[in-house]
């Protein structure tokens, strides 16, 4: 990925790339294991097993958000490009009309036509918690591009720090005291903002310049650990309410300080990761197709009739084939729907997806501007 900084000057983050296919192929690992049942039905070294994957994949909305941030954020004060957004938003709607159109007619016993025309409004009806979330930091993102251009370096670190300490710390802490924040564990507006904010800053203040790989590799493996030993204490000292700490609290959600920093530490490690040409051209390639990985697998019908407990069986499987059989049913799943989204990738292009998006964000804003003239 290549962007321009202030100076005019192309800024090269072929890493990035990677970073962003990797972090789809975490969350459907983390599909696979919990909604398919994986977690709840295994024991022994194997329950361990798939909650040492889990534990390493559970960064990846964290990773996506920040590096929404990072890439979106630029010195210009050039108008933002909403017209981004309005292409995704097809892309969504495409997405959520097809799979509810083929889940309808194969399962109409239990889906009704209503769903079939709520599928028409994903943000109305939140068919995708991220995609509706998201749909609220597009709205600030403006603003918080103007915040960070206007503050000083040091001031733009206080501020991150505060966001660091009041929305991960005290939130995740005050999450098993009534959400004052509302942060509702991470799957919210809010929690998304604050991470496109830090991946602004991160950018901003090029701290992607500052932590050798090294570091970054032992930062990810140490936040990676101490969650794992959380895990196995929690459900030996408090095996009665285990089911209770599972993706929420303190130690193991979106906003547990350790999930953060793991996620942190991943887009400073592959923000400087060079990439052999051709790898790179197949990287670049098919990271646009990232985002629709995750709307194919894991949209609410999807997950109901084609994952939900389906893999339950492999939970008692040996250690070693465990893990070999969730990363392949992964990967091939990955494959699957990467391909399917370059195809619709194509005929987007072919209908001209991003010119219709241009052309509304154009006349809105002439709406806008009109009683001002």
């Amino acid at each position: 990925m290549a962007e321009y900084n202030e100076y005019g000057v192309r800024e090269y983050f072929e890493g990035l790339s990677v970073l962003r296919l990797l972090s789809m192929f975490y969350i459907i690992i983390l599909h696979i294991l919990l909604q398919g049942g994986i977690l709840k039905a295994g024991s022994g070294l194997s329950h361990g097993a798939a909650w040492f994957l889990e534990i390493g994949a559970f960064c990846a909305v964290n990773i996506y958000a920040i590096l929404s941030g990072f890439l979106s954020y630029s010195e210009s004060d050039e108008p933002y490009p909403y017209y981004r957004f309005v292409t995704l938003w097809f892309q969504v709607t495409f997405y959520n009309v097809i799979l509810t159109l083929l889940f309808y007619l194969t399962n109409r016993d239990v889906l009704g036509g209503r769903e079939v025309l709520k599928a028409f409004f994903p943000i109305t009806f939140n068919a995708y918690w991220y995609f509706s979330a998201y749909a609220g930091v597009v709205l600030v993102a403006p603003l918080i591009h103007y915040l960070v251009r206007t503050l000083s370096e040091t001031s733009q670190k206080m501020c991150a720090l505060a966001a660091v300490l009041v929305f991960s710390v005290f939130g995740a802490i005050s999450s098993h005291a009534g959400d004052p924040l509302g942060l509702r564990y991470g799957y919210s507006f809010l929690w998304l903002a604050v991470l496109y904010f830090l991946g602004a800053v991160m950018r901003s203040c090029r701290l992607y310049g500052s932590l050798q790989r090294g570091l970054a590799v032992l930062g990810i493996l140490i936040s990676w650990v101490l969650l794992f030993a959380a895990q196995i204490a929690l459900e030996t000292h408090f095996t009665d309410r285990t089911d209770s700490f599972a993706h929420d609290g303190f130690y193991f959600s979106y906003l547990s300080p350790a999930v953060l920093l793991m996620a942190i530490f991943y887009v400073l490690l592959f923000v400087n990761v060079r990439l052999p040409d051709s790898l790179q051209l197949l990287a670049d390639s098919f990271a646009p197709c990232a985002f629709g990985v995750y709307l194919l697998h894991a949209h609410p019908l999807t997950l109901r009739f084609l994952i939900a407990d389906h893999f339950a069986g492999m939970a008692n499987l040996p250690f070693p084939v465990l893990i070999l059989a969730v990363l392949l049913i992964a990967a091939l799943i990955f494959i699957l729907t990467i391909l399917a989204d370059y195809l619709r990738r194509i005929l987007f292009e072919r209908l001209r997806a991003e010119r219709m998006s241009r052309r509304i964000e154009y006349y809105v804003r002439d709406l806008i501007r009109m009683p001002f003239r």
